[in-house]
């Protein structure tokens, strides 16, 4: 069984993604636990991992108060969603779908993060877009429970 959780509590506020980035075609539906456990070794989980420990590290660097930490930390989840973008699709539709707009919630949260500069009302609105990355994840690790109880 794959399985993961997020890093972060939850929080479904603002406004959606004004698009959803996948570097691959989802797939039309689900083609099961096998593909999924594959896709899972074959780095998927990897990347999941990565991402969810940046926005730990974020956040760990933000409460210190080190706005050197923060950059940096927002620039190597930036690294790592681009990496995750470039990796195939979870091969099943929906689960693919929330874990697209995990990817680009938490690119525009790391971008913003990046360009804050220490700003107060940037760093609040980098906040939301990685708590609604989370939020994705979770759907994410939801729906992978769902297949992997089915199969």
């Amino acid at each position: 069984m794959v399985l993961f959780t997020a890093g972060c509590g939850s929080s479904n506020t603002g406004a959606g993604p004004a698009a959803v980035v996948s570097a691959a075609p989802s797939p039309a539906a689900s083609t099961g636990g096998p593909a999924i456990g594959t896709w899972s070794a074959g780095g998927g989980l990897t990347h999941v991992k990565n991402i969810q420990a940046d926005a730990v590290a974020v956040g760990q660097a933000a409460a210190s108060g080190d706005s050197g930490a923060v950059a940096q930390a927002c620039r190597t989840m930036l690294v790592h969603v681009d990496s995750a973008q470039e990796y195939g699709p979870i091969p099943d539709a929906e689960a693919q779908q929330h874990w697209s707009k995990a990817l680009l919630w938490y690119g525009q949260s790391a971008q913003h993060c990046i360009d804050a500069d220490g700003r107060a009302s940037a760093m609040a609105r980098s906040t939301v877009e990685v708590t609604q990355g989370t939020t994705e994840v979770e759907a994410v690790a939801a729906r992978l429970g769902k297949i992997a109880d089915a199969g």
